[in-house]
C-alpha cells in the first residue's frame, strides 16, 4: 500500500466514514446523479444525526487530517444540534 493510499485510509478511519456500496448508491445518491450531478467520485459517506454527507477520494487526500477533524467537529454539532428539538 503506498503512502497516498495509507494515509487516506488513516483519514476515513479516523472520520469514522463507510466506503458508497450498491444499496448507498440506490438509496441515496442516485438522486443527485438524477438532477445532473456526477456521482462517480463520491466514494465515502458518513451520516451525521439523520444527515447523509458524502465524501469524495480527492477531498480526503488533498485536505489535512486537521482540517478533515474540525469539519467532522462543525457538521457533528450543526447537524446534531440539539436545539433543533427542544
Amino acid at each position: 500500500m503506498g503512502h497516498i493510499e495509507t494515509d487516506l485510509q488513516r483519514k476515513v478511519d479516523a472520520l469514522g466514514l463507510y466506503v458508497v456500496d450498491d444499496v448507498v448508491y440506490t438509496e441515496h445518491l442516485k438522486v443527485y446523479e438524477k438532477v445532473g450531478v456526477d456521482v462517480t467520485h463520491l466514494k465515502y459517506y458518513k451520516w451525521y444525526g439523520k444527515r447523509f454527507v458524502p465524501y469524495s477520494k480527492e477531498y480526503l487526500i488533498s485536505s489535512t487530517m486537521k482540517d478533515l477533524l474540525k469539519r467532522d467537529k462543525e457538521k457533528y454539532k450543526q447537524y446534531n444540534s440539539s436545539f433543533l428539538f427542544d
